[in-house]
């Protein structure tokens, strides 16, 4: 296990008033896509942040399971491309209790201001259809002016709670792509036109 301290400071706020985001990201549920690399997923996750209004810093914590690859991608590939990489247990358990320690640190380091807090962008599978001391640490932050947003499964059916700002699709997100409502409203209105 990675007993490296790392720092989750991140300013709270650029010099023009927006608020920083952290992404929080279990790359065993939600490897690199095929065709993509580190750079380029971060870049587009930066991306699709921006294009729904979150434009402050970004900052991209990754953790992965001790004794598994980081699949075809070298650990250097994900430091040139910003990401923190965390390395713990292969149980899934001990990794979302050590994620949840990492939101402690990374919420207490960037407290709201007023009614305007910090975003936080939640990439595992271990949040849809489920209620756990994660989700329930999730929903405390969103209560406290936390703004927080998370990735789905690609075949996820179940609605998220409303306390989450935006939602995407893994594979529309690692794209660059809208969050699910914007894209249901998308496709419903072209459907409509073509009518």
């Amino acid at each position: 296990m990675d007993l490296t301290p790392i720092s989750f400071y991140m300013g709270g706020t650029d010099v023009e008033g927006n608020n920083s985001t952290g992404v929080f990201w279990d790359l065993e549920d939600y490897p690199i896509p095929e065709h993509l690399d580190p750079a380029t997923v971060v870049e587009n996750i930066k991306f699709a942040l921006k294009n729904n209004g979150y434009t402050g810093d970004v900052f991209v914590w990754a953790f992965l399971p001790g004794g598994k690859t980081f699949s075809k991608h070298s650990v250097q590939e994900y430091k040139d491309a910003g990401i923190t990489t965390i390395t713990v247990m292969e149980e899934k358990y001990l990794r979302l209790r050590r994620m949840i320690v990492d939101f402690l640190l990374w919420s207490a380091d960037n407290c709201p201001h007023f009614t305007m807090g910090p975003n936080t962008l939640v990439i595992t599978k271990d949040m849809v259809g489920k209620t756990t001391s994660f989700l329930r640490f999730l929903q405390t932050l969103a209560t406290a002016y936390y703004h927080v947003l998370w990735a789905l499964p690609d075949d996820n059916t179940t609605e998220p709670t409303s306390w989450v700002k935006l939602k995407w699709q893994w594979r529309i997100l690692s794209g660059g792509g809208d969050p699910i409502n914007e894209t249901e409203s998308a496709e419903s209105t072209t459907v409509e036109q073509s009518m």
